[in-house]
């Protein structure tokens, strides 16, 4: 039997070798992407990475003021410690984990039109959508925020101190 890096089938004995298979766990939100029913489930994947980023962001501005003055004061708690863990778990969460199903599903906010074959497309977005139009608006402004956000961390992992 032939084997081909491609996606079409010539015949019902042709096997095809699709990379993307073998590298769905890395990419999550291709399994929700490969329904029959992507639309639904994709906004819903869009909705809760880009609320989560949100959340995430908001709550890494609220807690700033005490963890500073917590750790510049060297009396910190418990309580402190643990919460200064957590927020860095949860970065670690999205900028090493969720950052490649996230770039990917803000950058598949752009797109419309796409042909029903194509695999992880989404067919029933047309470019005349007003779905469309509102997810090029979100997808910008996250894609904006998510930028400032990652430039902001590579000042504060770079930095010695608190000073």
């Amino acid at each position: 039997m032939p084997v081909a890096l491609t996606a079409s089938h010539t015949g019902p004995s042709f096997v095809t070798f699709r990379v993307d298979d073998y590298f769905q766990f890395i990419n999550f939100h291709l399994y929700v992407m490969n329904d029959p029913n992507n639309e639904s489930n994709f906004l819903l994947l869009y909705a809760i990475l880009s609320g989560l980023l949100l959340a995430l962001i908001g709550l890494l501005i609220s807690t700033t003021g005490k963890t500073f003055e917590a750790q510049k004061s060297e009396d910190s708690k418990d309580s402190t410690n643990i919460l200064l863990k957590s927020l860095s778990i949860l970065l670690c969460l999205f900028l090493y984990i969720f950052q490649m199903p996230l770039i990917t599903l803000l950058l598949q906010g752009f797109l419309c039109g796409e042909d029903k074959d194509t695999p992880y497309g989404l067919a029933s977005i047309t470019c005349d959508d007003i779905l469309h139009k509102i997810l090029i608006i979100i997808s910008s402004l996250m894609l904006i925020i998510y930028g400032v956000f990652l430039y902001s961390e590579v000042f504060l992992y770079t930095s010695n101190g608190f000073e």
